[in-house]
């Protein structure tokens, strides 16, 4: 084979080899008519195409001056709802996009065709959730009224964290005087061994100018545990070490260590109803006769479809077993509330 033959040979060879990579590769069609052609990278709907060029490298072209997209090779087509799609694309801005499924063709307008190869979906950012409610409520033992409450409670869950935190507060007048007049507030972090213990610390505050406590603050660390979990449906218990500092209006300030045991239970009986019983005891540990009980058990019944509004009927005990001079140990209080969810 002459020279002059072998090189027309190798000419062909090239040009059919260059055709055969433009045949095979994704074309986008601009509107001053050009043809780019290579592989298409992503589309992302910050308004750019990034193509890898056989002639140019790396393009990035603009979507707004994009006509058409044919892919050779199957896709992730994102549309408008975050429906996404694997297949081969054919899409003209003036018609319709066309994807070629392994289910079959998929049809979606220009404006809801969103994104090519757009990645994983980020995760989205926790929020904070809760509910405020308030009614009101009366009390058997130290007095005997009628008063008003509210309480607010927000949580926020992570990975490996959920925070929580409320403040709630009771104030009654009987006769034009203040009978009663308590605020109280707290704080907890769980932090996640595995999937059914947890390390937590909390603060908890109070105040109660009835009982003459001028402020009360409890700090614990300790360990949980969620012995059920299934949406509503949980019941997890904690136990903690810490101290707690007294002030009192007549006796002065006492700080002691103490220990937290607490128990928090919830059951969805029907679509509306759903029951939550909570349960603290807080003890004296440098005296065992001065240890503090708390239960507070409510039937909450939903008054809309998504469960933003309710109903709570409630029934809370407050015990404390070494009271200030002139205060009965048991307060029993029973509440109807409003509660918005947010």
């Amino acid at each position: 084979m002459s020279k002059h033959k072998s090189l027309v040979w190798l000419s062909v060879a090239f040009l059919a080899a260059c055709m055969c990579a433009t045949a095979q590769a994704d074309t986008v069609t601009m509107k001053n008519g050009d043809v780019i052609s290579g592989k298409i990278v992503s589309m992302k709907d910050d308004g750019e195409i990034v193509m890898e060029s056989m002639y140019m490298g790396t393009v990035m072209l603009p979507t707004s001056e994009v006509t058409a997209i044919r892919t050779d090779a199957a896709v992730t087509v994102e549309a408008a709802g975050g429906s996404r799609f694997v297949g081969t694309l054919n899409y003209d801005a003036n018609t319709n996009a066309v994807i070629e499924t392994q289910a079959g063709r998929v049809t979606i307008a220009p404006a809801d065709f969103l994104a090519i190869n757009p990645g994983e979906k980020e995760a989205a950012a926790p929020k904070w959730t809760g509910a405020f409610e308030a009614g009101v409520s009366g009390q058997s033992g130290n007095k005997e009224t009628f008063r008003g409450n509210a309480k607010l409670t927000v949580e926020r869950a992570y990975e490996d964290l959920a925070l929580s935190g409320y403040a709630s507060g009771r104030y009654a007048q009987e006769d034009g005087t203040v009978s009663e007049n308590q605020q109280r507030a707290g704080g907890r972090a769980e932090m996640k061994i595995d999937d059914m213990a947890f390390w937590y610390t909390a603060i908890d505050l109070e105040r109660d100018e009835f009982k003459q406590l001028v402020l009360r603050t409890s700090a614990v660390v300790g360990v949980g545990r969620a012995w059920w979990k299934d949406g509503d449906n949980y019941w997890k218990t904690r136990a903690g070490l810490g101290f707690t500092h007294e002030s009192y209006e007549n006796t002065g300030d006492d700080i002691y260590p103490s220990a937290e045991l607490a128990s928090e239970y919830g059951k969805r009986l029907s679509k509306s109803l759903t029951f939550t019983d909570q349960t603290r005891f807080l003890l004296d540990l440098a005296d065992f006769k001065g240890w503090k009980g708390e239960n507070d058990a409510a039937l909450a019944m939903a008054l809309t479809e998504d469960g933003s509004w309710a109903l709570k009927l409630g029934l809370m005990h407050q015990y404390d077993n070494t009271p200030a001079a002139g205060v009965d140990r048991l307060d029993t209080y029973y509440y109807l509330n409003a509660v918005k969810s947010f």
